[in-house]
Protein backbone atom coordinates (compact mmCIF):
# COMPACT_ATOMS: atom_id res chain seq x y z
CA UNK A 1 0.00 0.00 0.00
CA UNK A 2 1.51 3.30 -1.06
CA UNK A 3 1.61 6.20 1.38
CA UNK A 4 -0.27 9.41 0.46
CA UNK A 5 1.83 12.21 -1.05
CA UNK A 6 3.36 14.76 1.31
CA UNK A 7 1.27 17.88 0.68
CA UNK A 8 3.82 20.03 2.50
CA UNK A 9 6.78 18.93 0.38
CA UNK A 10 8.26 21.86 -1.53
CA UNK A 11 10.43 21.88 -4.64
CA UNK A 12 13.14 24.54 -4.44
CA UNK A 13 14.60 25.62 -7.78
CA UNK A 14 17.83 27.66 -7.70
CA UNK A 15 18.75 29.16 -11.07
CA UNK A 16 22.26 30.44 -11.78
CA UNK A 17 24.41 31.76 -14.58
CA UNK A 18 28.13 32.55 -14.27
CA UNK A 19 28.08 33.02 -10.52
CA UNK A 20 29.77 30.67 -8.10
CA UNK A 21 30.10 32.27 -4.66
CA UNK A 22 26.66 33.88 -4.61
CA UNK A 23 25.00 30.80 -6.13
CA UNK A 24 26.52 28.54 -3.50
CA UNK A 25 25.41 30.96 -0.78
CA UNK A 26 21.89 30.84 -2.24
CA UNK A 27 21.84 27.03 -2.17
CA UNK A 28 23.23 27.02 1.37
CA UNK A 29 20.31 29.23 2.43
CA UNK A 30 17.92 26.59 1.01
CA UNK A 31 19.72 23.79 2.83
CA UNK A 32 19.39 25.80 6.06
CA UNK A 33 15.57 25.90 5.87
CA UNK A 34 13.77 24.83 9.04
CA UNK A 35 11.15 23.11 6.88
CA UNK A 36 12.88 19.86 5.95
CA UNK A 37 10.55 18.25 3.42
CA UNK A 38 12.30 19.65 0.35
CA UNK A 39 13.52 18.56 -3.05
CA UNK A 40 16.22 20.93 -4.32
CA UNK A 41 17.47 21.33 -7.85
CA UNK A 42 20.15 23.74 -9.06
CA UNK A 43 19.79 24.71 -12.72
CA UNK A 44 22.98 26.16 -14.23
CA UNK A 45 21.92 28.04 -17.33
CA UNK A 46 25.05 27.54 -19.44
CA UNK A 47 28.69 27.91 -18.50
CA UNK A 48 30.55 26.09 -15.77
CA UNK A 49 31.16 28.03 -12.57
CA UNK A 50 32.09 24.97 -10.51
CA UNK A 51 28.57 24.48 -9.11
CA UNK A 52 28.35 20.86 -10.31
CA UNK A 53 31.49 19.87 -8.40
CA UNK A 54 30.27 21.64 -5.28
CA UNK A 55 26.91 19.81 -5.41
CA UNK A 56 28.68 16.47 -5.90
CA UNK A 57 30.95 17.12 -2.92
CA UNK A 58 27.93 17.92 -0.75
CA UNK A 59 26.48 14.46 -1.41
CA UNK A 60 23.00 15.52 -0.26
CA UNK A 61 20.33 13.09 -1.58
CA UNK A 62 17.75 15.91 -1.80
CA UNK A 63 20.08 18.18 -3.80
CA UNK A 64 20.47 17.70 -7.55
CA UNK A 65 22.23 19.57 -10.35
CA UNK A 66 20.99 20.14 -13.91
CA UNK A 67 22.81 22.07 -16.64
CA UNK A 68 21.84 23.72 -19.90
CA UNK A 69 24.39 23.25 -22.66
CA UNK A 70 24.15 26.97 -23.43
CA UNK A 71 22.53 30.05 -21.91
CA UNK A 72 18.76 29.94 -22.55
CA UNK A 73 17.55 32.61 -20.12
CA UNK A 74 15.90 32.69 -16.71
CA UNK A 75 12.46 31.61 -17.94
CA UNK A 76 13.84 28.44 -19.54
CA UNK A 77 15.95 27.69 -16.46
CA UNK A 78 12.90 27.91 -14.20
CA UNK A 79 10.86 25.73 -16.55
CA UNK A 80 13.65 23.14 -16.45
CA UNK A 81 13.61 23.22 -12.66
CA UNK A 82 9.86 22.66 -12.68
CA UNK A 83 10.19 19.72 -15.05
CA UNK A 84 12.89 18.16 -12.86
CA UNK A 85 10.80 18.25 -9.66
CA UNK A 86 7.50 16.78 -8.52
CA UNK A 87 6.35 18.51 -5.32
CA UNK A 88 2.95 20.18 -5.34
CA UNK A 89 4.42 23.54 -4.32
CA UNK A 90 7.47 25.17 -5.93
CA UNK A 91 9.70 28.06 -4.85
CA UNK A 92 12.25 29.80 -7.07
CA UNK A 93 15.48 31.38 -5.85
CA UNK A 94 17.69 33.59 -8.00
CA UNK A 95 21.43 33.29 -7.50
CA UNK A 96 21.77 36.84 -6.13
CA UNK A 97 19.19 36.33 -3.37
CA UNK A 98 19.10 34.44 -0.06
CA UNK A 99 16.32 32.91 2.00
CA UNK A 100 16.01 33.30 5.74
CA UNK A 101 15.68 29.93 7.53
CA UNK A 102 11.89 30.25 8.01
CA UNK A 103 11.15 31.28 4.41
CA UNK A 104 9.52 27.98 3.37
CA UNK A 105 8.15 27.05 6.81
CA UNK A 106 6.20 30.30 7.17
CA UNK A 107 4.56 29.86 3.78
CA UNK A 108 3.78 26.18 4.32
CA UNK A 109 2.06 27.14 7.59
CA UNK A 110 -0.16 29.44 5.53
CA UNK A 111 -1.32 26.61 3.22
CA UNK A 112 -4.05 25.45 5.58
CA UNK A 113 -5.78 28.82 5.40
CA UNK A 114 -6.02 29.34 1.63
CA UNK A 115 -8.57 28.50 -1.05
CA UNK A 116 -7.97 26.30 -4.09
CA UNK A 117 -7.80 29.30 -6.40
CA UNK A 118 -4.67 30.65 -4.66
CA UNK A 119 -1.81 30.03 -7.08
CA UNK A 120 0.98 31.73 -5.16
CA UNK A 121 1.87 32.73 -1.61
CA UNK A 122 4.45 35.48 -1.41
CA UNK A 123 6.44 37.17 1.36
CA UNK A 124 8.56 40.24 2.02
CA UNK A 125 12.12 41.08 0.98
CA UNK A 126 14.86 43.18 2.52
CA UNK A 127 17.71 44.73 0.54
CA UNK A 128 21.09 44.82 2.25
CA UNK A 129 24.56 46.08 1.46
CA UNK A 130 27.50 43.61 1.33
CA UNK A 131 28.30 44.78 4.89
CA UNK A 132 24.81 43.80 6.05
CA UNK A 133 23.33 47.30 6.32
CA UNK A 134 19.57 47.36 5.75
CA UNK A 135 18.89 49.44 2.63
CA UNK A 136 15.17 48.93 2.07
CA UNK A 137 12.18 46.70 2.76
CA UNK A 138 9.60 45.47 0.27
CA UNK A 139 6.43 43.97 1.74
CA UNK A 140 3.41 42.46 -0.01
CA UNK A 141 0.10 44.02 0.93
CA UNK A 142 -2.60 42.27 -1.08
CA UNK A 143 -4.44 38.96 -0.98
CA UNK A 144 -7.24 37.90 -3.28
CA UNK A 145 -7.78 38.10 -7.04
CA UNK A 146 -4.53 38.58 -8.92
CA UNK A 147 -6.38 40.64 -11.49
CA UNK A 148 -7.47 43.07 -8.76
CA UNK A 149 -3.91 43.12 -7.41
CA UNK A 150 -2.59 44.08 -10.85
CA UNK A 151 -5.16 46.86 -11.17
CA UNK A 152 -3.65 48.33 -7.99
CA UNK A 153 -0.14 48.17 -9.52
CA UNK A 154 1.86 45.26 -10.89
CA UNK A 155 4.36 44.28 -8.20
CA UNK A 156 6.13 41.04 -7.33
CA UNK A 157 8.73 40.07 -4.72
CA UNK A 158 11.83 38.49 -6.34
CA UNK A 159 12.55 34.98 -5.01
CA UNK A 160 9.53 35.29 -2.69
CA UNK A 161 6.76 33.26 -4.33
CA UNK A 162 5.58 29.76 -3.40
CA UNK A 163 3.72 28.53 -6.49
CA UNK A 164 1.06 25.85 -6.83
CA UNK A 165 2.28 23.41 -9.50
CA UNK A 166 -1.21 22.82 -10.93
CA UNK A 167 -1.61 26.54 -11.56
CA UNK A 168 1.79 26.73 -13.26
CA UNK A 169 0.87 23.76 -15.46
CA UNK A 170 -2.49 25.35 -16.33
CA UNK A 171 -0.81 28.41 -17.84
CA UNK A 172 2.07 26.57 -19.54
CA UNK A 173 4.96 27.86 -17.46
CA UNK A 174 7.26 30.83 -17.96
CA UNK A 175 7.38 32.56 -21.35
CA UNK A 176 10.81 31.83 -22.85
CA UNK A 177 10.31 34.53 -25.50
CA UNK A 178 10.74 37.22 -22.83
CA UNK A 179 14.25 38.21 -21.74
CA UNK A 180 13.03 40.25 -18.78
CA UNK A 181 9.85 40.87 -16.81
CA UNK A 182 9.14 37.18 -16.42
CA UNK A 183 7.94 37.50 -12.81
CA UNK A 184 5.41 40.10 -13.89
CA UNK A 185 4.53 37.99 -16.90
CA UNK A 186 3.73 34.92 -14.79
CA UNK A 187 1.60 37.19 -12.56
CA UNK A 188 -0.32 38.32 -15.64
CA UNK A 189 -0.78 34.76 -16.89
CA UNK A 190 -2.11 33.61 -13.53
CA UNK A 191 -4.41 36.63 -13.35
CA UNK A 192 -5.80 35.96 -16.82
CA UNK A 193 -6.54 32.37 -15.74
CA UNK A 194 -8.51 33.62 -12.72
CA UNK A 195 -6.10 32.69 -9.92
CA UNK A 196 -5.56 34.47 -6.60
CA UNK A 197 -2.60 35.45 -4.41
CA UNK A 198 -1.94 35.30 -0.67
CA UNK A 199 1.04 36.35 1.44
CA UNK A 200 2.95 35.98 4.67
CA UNK A 201 3.72 39.32 6.30
CA UNK A 202 7.35 38.56 7.07
CA UNK A 203 10.63 39.65 5.48
CA UNK A 204 11.93 36.22 4.42
CA UNK A 205 14.08 37.02 1.36
CA UNK A 206 17.38 38.92 1.40
CA UNK A 207 18.73 40.65 -1.69
CA UNK A 208 22.37 41.77 -1.43
CA UNK A 209 23.10 44.91 -3.45
CA UNK A 210 26.70 44.08 -4.35
CA UNK A 211 26.90 45.85 -7.71
CA UNK A 212 27.53 42.67 -9.68
CA UNK A 213 26.08 42.44 -13.20
CA UNK A 214 22.35 41.73 -13.41
CA UNK A 215 19.48 42.58 -15.73
CA UNK A 216 18.50 45.72 -13.76
CA UNK A 217 21.94 47.15 -14.59
CA UNK A 218 21.76 46.28 -18.30
CA UNK A 219 19.64 49.29 -19.16
CA UNK A 220 19.03 49.16 -22.90
CA UNK A 221 18.44 45.41 -22.93
CA UNK A 222 16.06 45.62 -19.98
CA UNK A 223 14.08 48.49 -21.50
CA UNK A 224 13.79 46.60 -24.78
CA UNK A 225 12.50 43.57 -22.88
CA UNK A 226 10.01 45.68 -20.96
CA UNK A 227 8.58 47.03 -24.20
CA UNK A 228 8.04 43.46 -25.42
CA UNK A 229 6.29 42.63 -22.15
CA UNK A 230 4.04 45.71 -22.39
CA UNK A 231 3.23 44.97 -26.04
CA UNK A 232 2.24 41.42 -25.13
CA UNK A 233 -0.11 42.47 -22.34
CA UNK A 234 -1.49 45.78 -23.60
CA UNK A 235 -4.79 44.18 -24.80
CA UNK A 236 -5.33 42.74 -21.31
CA UNK A 237 -4.57 46.09 -19.65
CA UNK A 238 -7.15 47.74 -21.91
CA UNK A 239 -9.71 44.98 -21.23
CA UNK A 240 -9.24 45.11 -17.45
CA UNK A 241 -8.70 48.83 -16.96
CA UNK A 242 -10.18 50.62 -19.96
CA UNK A 243 -8.18 52.54 -22.56
CA UNK A 244 -7.35 55.75 -20.58
CA UNK A 245 -6.41 53.88 -17.40
CA UNK A 246 -4.38 51.34 -19.42
CA UNK A 247 -2.34 54.17 -20.95
CA UNK A 248 -1.66 55.58 -17.47
CA UNK A 249 -0.75 52.13 -16.19
CA UNK A 250 1.76 51.54 -19.00
CA UNK A 251 3.27 55.01 -18.57
CA UNK A 252 3.66 54.49 -14.83
CA UNK A 253 5.14 51.02 -15.40
CA UNK A 254 7.80 52.43 -17.75
CA UNK A 255 8.59 55.18 -15.25
CA UNK A 256 9.00 52.80 -12.33
CA UNK A 257 11.22 50.55 -14.42
CA UNK A 258 13.48 53.51 -15.16
CA UNK A 259 13.48 54.52 -11.50
CA UNK A 260 14.32 51.03 -10.27
CA UNK A 261 17.10 50.76 -12.83
CA UNK A 262 18.56 54.15 -11.88
CA UNK A 263 18.62 53.34 -8.16
CA UNK A 264 20.23 49.95 -8.83
CA UNK A 265 22.94 51.66 -10.91
CA UNK A 266 23.51 54.21 -8.16
CA UNK A 267 23.87 51.48 -5.52
CA UNK A 268 26.37 49.73 -7.81
CA UNK A 269 28.47 52.90 -7.97
CA UNK A 270 27.74 53.45 -11.68
CA UNK A 271 26.98 57.11 -11.16
CA UNK A 272 27.16 58.26 -14.78
CA UNK A 273 24.71 55.61 -15.97
CA UNK A 274 22.47 56.26 -12.98
CA UNK A 275 22.34 59.98 -13.77
CA UNK A 276 21.55 59.20 -17.41
CA UNK A 277 18.52 57.12 -16.39
CA UNK A 278 17.42 59.66 -13.77
CA UNK A 279 17.51 62.51 -16.30
CA UNK A 280 15.53 60.26 -18.65
CA UNK A 281 12.99 59.69 -15.87
CA UNK A 282 12.79 63.40 -15.07
CA UNK A 283 12.36 64.37 -18.73
CA UNK A 284 9.71 61.81 -19.67
CA UNK A 285 8.02 61.11 -16.31
CA UNK A 286 8.43 64.16 -14.04
CA UNK A 287 5.52 63.20 -11.78
CA UNK A 288 7.08 59.82 -11.01
CA UNK A 289 10.46 61.48 -10.38
CA UNK A 290 8.86 63.71 -7.74
CA UNK A 291 7.21 60.80 -5.90
CA UNK A 292 10.44 59.74 -4.18
CA UNK A 293 13.23 61.82 -2.59
CA UNK A 294 15.62 58.98 -3.44
CA UNK A 295 15.60 59.95 -7.12
CA UNK A 296 16.73 63.51 -6.48
CA UNK A 297 19.25 62.37 -3.87
CA UNK A 298 20.76 59.80 -6.24
CA UNK A 299 20.89 62.37 -9.04
CA UNK A 300 22.86 64.79 -6.88
CA UNK A 301 25.07 62.44 -4.87
CA UNK A 302 24.90 58.96 -6.41
CA UNK A 303 25.08 56.03 -4.02
CA UNK A 304 25.79 58.30 -1.05
CA UNK A 305 22.63 60.22 -1.79
CA UNK A 306 20.52 57.08 -1.44
CA UNK A 307 21.16 57.06 2.31
CA UNK A 308 19.98 60.67 2.52
CA UNK A 309 16.92 59.77 0.46
CA UNK A 310 16.09 56.85 2.74
CA UNK A 311 16.30 59.11 5.80
CA UNK A 312 14.03 61.70 4.22
CA UNK A 313 11.54 59.01 3.21
CA UNK A 314 11.55 57.58 6.75
CA UNK A 315 10.96 61.05 8.20
CA UNK A 316 7.93 61.49 5.95
CA UNK A 317 6.27 58.34 7.25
Amino acid sequence: MTSPPDRTRVACVVTTYRRDVSAIAAVESVLAQTHRSLEIVVVEDGGDAGIREWVERRGDPDLRYVAHAHNRGLAAARNTGMAETQAEWVAFLDDDDLWKPRRIAAQVERLSGIDEDVAVITCGLEGRSPAGELLYEDRPSFRGSLRADIRAGLKTIPSGGLYRRKAWEAIGGFDTDLATGIDHDIWMQLARAGFAVDYVDELLVVHVEDGRPRMTLDGDRRLEGIERFLEKWRPSFVEWLGEPAARRFVRRYRARTLGTMALALARAGQRRQARRRLFQLLRHHPQEFLTSPRYAAALVAGDRGLDVGRRIKSAWR
